[in-house]
């Protein structure tokens, strides 16, 4: 059943010139019994480069604007950081006897 299903992907959903392709990169190790393909970390996301982190230790990259309005109080959200809305919520009156 595992075969079949592994068939059904690669029928449905993989182009049969990247199957033919897949197929003749493949080797086969004795030692280990199986197949092995070689260079499989140039491939796909293993090429994909990182997102740069910010360089003054932000969450994502900052202008000099959004700096200035964070360090001057600005209660707009869209200058901080984390994207985190600060609220002052009141204390409830206490309901309960101890």
């Amino acid at each position: 059943m595992e075969l079949k299903l592994k068939n059904l992907i690669l029928e449905y959903f993989i182009p049969y010139e990247e199957w033919l392709s897949i197929e003749k990169r493949a080797v086969w190790n004795e030692d280990m019994d199986n197949w092995i393909l070689p260079k499989l970390e140039l491939t796909g996301n293993m090429l994909k480069k990182q997102r740069p982190a910010s360089a003054l230790g932000y969450n994502r990259p900052t202008s000099n604007f959004s700096k200035y309005q964070k360090e001057n109080g600005s209660a707009d959200p869209r200058h901080h950081g984390d994207n985190v809305l600060h609220m002052e919520l009141d204390m409830p009156d206490r309901s309960t006897l101890d």
